[in-house]
């Protein structure tokens, strides 16, 4: 039986995190999304990046919600500038 959606996003969300803690070269990873992604299909590169743009926006527009310290004040106002940037990437 196929797990349901919100049940698999939330382990894919969980392998993603696992890996950056464990992982000692966190640019392997990117390396490795990077190959990846350039490989498959433009409409799903598209459709990532829209993903990658959300989740930008919404931490920006949520950080003061949740709160930050120095540990990772650096990516709270580097998200900030980020999600200025004025884009539309449509669904084609």
């Amino acid at each position: 039986m196929e797990k349901p959606v919100n049940q698999r996003n939330e382990e894919v969300i969980e392998e993603i995190f696992r890996l950056l803690n464990y992982m000692t070269n966190e640019k392997e990873l990117a390396d490795a999304f990077n190959e990846r992604v350039s490989r498959q299909h433009r409409t799903l590169q598209q459709n990532f990046f829209r993903l990658v743009h959300s989740i930008i926006a919404n931490y920006a527009v949520n950080s003061e919600k949740f709160g930050y310290d120095l540990r990772n004040e650096a990516a709270v106002n580097w998200v900030k500038e980020v999600a200025k940037i004025e884009g539309f990437m449509p669904f084609i």
